[in-house]
């Protein structure tokens, strides 16, 4: 199976710049965790997700609906938490 690379021009308010960046780093960290995790049930894996994630929690409970208490935390989050490498943070400016 190929392999794309997709790029992303976004404006960030000044103001908004660095906890956008904070945001991103929870959430390879976020990202690298699930993988780790894959498998658990629900009453394993959510209740330290969130303790651990809070900022991506809310966006997966916020944006995308996730339910972050007994949702699917297998392949449910496929694609959701999937936000780059960690050298795209380097290259946001």
């Amino acid at each position: 199976m190929g392999e794309a690379v997709y790029y992303m021009k976004a404006r960030i308010d000044e103001g908004k710049l660095e906890p956008f960046k904070k945001f991103m780093a929870e959430a390879l960290d976020a990202y690298a965790y699930w993988q780790a995790n894959r498998g658990k049930s629900p009453d394993q894996f959510w209740p330290s997700f969130r303790e651990k994630f809070p900022v991506v929690t809310l966006f997966l409970q916020r944006e995308c609906r996730i339910d972050t208490e007994t949702g699917d935390c297998n392949n449910g989050l496929s694609g959701i938490l999937s936000f780059g490498d960690p050298e795209d943070i380097e290259n946001i400016s």
